[in-house]
């Protein structure tokens, strides 16, 4: 019991430490004391002043955890079953104060079963591993080394040997093949023998060879035709059963597709382009997958991603690293969009993907040397909708079937080391679909750059204007340069076809239309046209915007003739639709160089101005200590005047003192005051009736 409260009190340490470092204080705030004498409740409510609700109610469990004896296990089996779909105890990924605040409950409980206990609670361990591996707790408490589940894959089914067909009235087609050579190669022999025979002795009894052997050749025809019309209906027979096997080794049903989330993922340690995920199916069921997407994600971008995965391959390595599973992807043609298919929300871990009308079975491991894979694989398609497909049947769930995928397109989607699937995300709506038109107006356009530029670093740019302009409202969310990618080629053809279905219109407008109703004509034309397959136009609310572009305006239908035609000197430019033609590069560049030298002229400008201002506001300043000076100056002149007039005959001895000591403070101010002063005071001091030096010869007088 000592052991147990010496760990519990470790536990509550280690909390207290983590929570310091999630909430940014400093952990030496809280005092030793202080955690051994509160319970966790208590201690929680010390360092986390405002709690979340559902944040009390993991505090709750984990005081119930510790003072309730004997049902620990029934709280941990509730803990794992919620954690079943959850990550961390919380919405979302990251790992919040209650779950530091459960870990460090449970970990003294857990770290005494045994591994056969563990095992009962396969997602607990799950979530301990992820908490212990991302969550700071300093030194207090020891990592747990769980024991990850490995996949052994099943063992292929023994052949069954051949059995003989004795019982059988219709003998094997290939011992019919067989007999029938035997047959033809004994044949042709009795008949050299025969041959041989009827030229050295005709009719000789004594050689009983050529008597048995000389038959009819009628005879010999109906044998040899009898054995290979045998081998004809067993060649029959067995075609229909090489058809079928042929079939279903095409067959959707014949792999093991199953649904899964990604709980780690790394780059593998040999190869860049490739990635090392763990794949939890449930059940505490973990496999690890190689996959070639370290060119489209970072690991951080995969982890807790539910994906979809072929469980029933052949586990091999990829460049010395075990892989048992592919997982599914879409792209776009090129290859430049790859996204992982995602399940809808709902379908529970390991559960089977299905298709209708194909109910069979899955095979154990998949045989390699058949190339089961490549067969399927052509099959395997988005339709116009988006949706995943096999051959047309979408793929389906418990939760429903897979819906929209992201602007992918109808491309095919593979499996495989660097499989390309696609994934379900939310769709556009028209406040997105404008901010894309706005980003890609501000960076497409721009004539500085121009078009010397990566592809991915055009789409960054534009993913970074995007993120700009969105407001911060919850409904709209993230989207990555990839993603706003695939939409604008989506809506670009779109927007192409609508001006030229718009062009139509203009230049040749049906009888008896008017202008407001181009639109209604334009979209019947909009219709017709190849790309737009029957469906009226849904960019709008982009066309609203993009049609005041130069790159998007109507161009004016110019004549075919060579001719020049007559200037008119009457003709107005701004008729013209298409005057306003953009400027290139050169053009833009160039204006830019003059912007700046004109801003870096005006800067100089500015700053000549500031400092003539500064000269004259400092000679001001001079001119006014100057005039102070000579001020004093004058009234210290006036004073030693005053003074000096003053008579001495009928002063005392005191008096006379004090007429020498105001006299030498005088003379003091008049030397602190010329040491001070420049030349303004020498001006001053020569008009003075005293600058014969000294103090005026004030000295030499005497009182009568």
């Amino acid at each position: 019991m000592a052991a147990a409260a010496a760990d519990f009190t470790q536990s509550k340490q280690a909390m207290s430490y983590a929570l310091c470092k999630h909430l940014n204080l400093d952990p030496n705030s809280i005092s030793s004391t202080l955690v051994k004498e509160n319970d966790i409740a208590s201690l929680f409510s010390h360092i986390v002043t405002s709690p979340q609700d559902e944040v009390k109610k993991w505090v709750e469990f984990s005081s119930n955890f510790v003072l309730t004896d004997g049902e620990q296990h029934a709280l941990l089996g509730n803990l794992n079953q919620h954690l079943s779909q959850m990550s961390v105890l919380l919405a979302g990924f990251k790992p919040s104060a209650a779950d530091i605040i459960v870990f460090a409950t449970v970990h003294v409980f857990m770290c005494h079963l045994s591994d056969s206990e563990l095992q009962k609670y396969p997602n607990i361990l799950r979530w301990m591993d992820y908490i212990q591996n991302v969550v700071d707790f300093g030194t207090m408490l020891q990592k747990i080394n769980l024991t990850k589940s490995i996949f052994n894959p099943p063992a292929p089914a023994p052949s069954h040997p051949k059995k003989a067909d004795k019982g059988d009235g219709e003998p094997n087609s290939k011992k019919a093949v067989a007999g029938q050579k035997v047959a033809d190669k004994s044949d042709g022999a009795a008949d050299s023998k025969k041959a041989a025979g009827e030229n050295k002795i005709p009719g000789d009894k004594a050689n009983p060879a050529s008597a048995k052997n000389n038959k009819p050749s009628g005879d010999k025809k109906k044998v040899q035709e009898k054995t290979a019309g045998k081998a004809t209906e067993a060649a029959a027979d067995k075609a229909p059963q090489k058809s079928a096997e042929k079939d279903s080794e095409c067959s959707v049903s014949i792999l093991n597709i199953q649904v899964g989330v990604i709980r780690k993922a790394w780059k593998h340690p040999s190869a860049d382009s490739l990635l090392v995920e763990e794949i939890d199916l449930g059940d505490g069921n973990v496999r690890q997958v190689v996959s070639g997407l370290a060119k489209f994600f970072s690991p951080d971008e995969l982890v807790n991603r539910h994906v979809v995965l072929i469980t029933n391959v052949k586990p091999g390595k990829l460049r010395d690293v075990m892989s048992a599973g592919l997982v599914l992807c879409a792209s776009n043609k090129d290859h430049t969009v790859v996204e992982p298919l995602i399940p809808p929300e709902g379908a529970k871990l390991g559960e089977r993907i299905s298709f209708a009308g194909f109910d069979g079975k899955p095979e154990d491991v998949l045989n390699p040397k058949k190339k089961q894979l490549d067969k399927i694989t052509p099959h395997l398609r988005t339709d116009e909708n988006g949706i995943a497909t096999f051959r047309g049947v979408p793929f389906t769930t418990s939760a429903g079937p897979y819906e929209d995928v992201t602007e992918i397109g109808e491309e095919m989607f593979e499996a495989g080391g660097g499989a390309r699937r696609p994934i379900r995300t939310a769709n556009y709506t028209e406040v997105e679909d404008v901010l894309l038109v706005k980003a890609w107006s501000q960076v497409g356009l721009d004539a500085v750059t121009g078009t010397d530029q990566t592809g991915k670093r055009y789409w960054q740019r534009i993913e970074d204007k995007y993120c700009k302009m969105k407001p911060k409202i919850a409904t709209l969310r993230a989207r990555s340069y990839r993603s706003l990618q695939g939409r604008w080629e989506l809506m670009k053809p779109a927007c192409a076809r609508w001006s030229a279905a718009m062009d139509q219109v203009r230049d040749q407008p049906p009888s008896g239309c008017v202008e407001s109703d181009y639109e209604k004509y334009a979209d019947l034309r909009y219709k017709d046209m190849a790309g737009s397959k029957g469906k009226s136009f849904p960019f709008m609310h982009c066309w609203a915007l993009l049609q005041h572009l130069d790159k998007w305006k109507l161009r004016d239908q110019e004549s075919a003739s060579k001719k020049s035609n007559m200037l008119k000197m009457d003709d107005s430019d701004e008729e013209r639709r298409n005057h306003d033609k953009p400027g290139g590069t050169k053009k833009a560049k160039e204006r830019m160089k003059m912007e700046a030298e004109a801003s870096s002229l005006k800067e100089k400008l500015d700053q000549m101005i500031k400092r003539e201002d500064a000269k004259r506001k400092a000679d001001m300043e001079e001119m006014m200590i100057k005039l102070k000076e000579a001020k004093a100056w004058k009234e210290l002149m006036a004073e030693e005047k005053e003074h000096m007039m003053m008579s001495r005959k009928d002063m005392d001895e005191e008096q006379l003192a004090w007429w020498k000591e105001y006299k030498e403070n005088i003379a003091e101010r008049k030397r602190l005051l010329h040491g001070a002063g420049g030349g303004a005071l020498s001006t001053l001091r020569g008009e003075s009736p005293m600058s014969g030096g000294g103090d005026g010869g004030v000295d030499n007088f005497t009182g009568a």
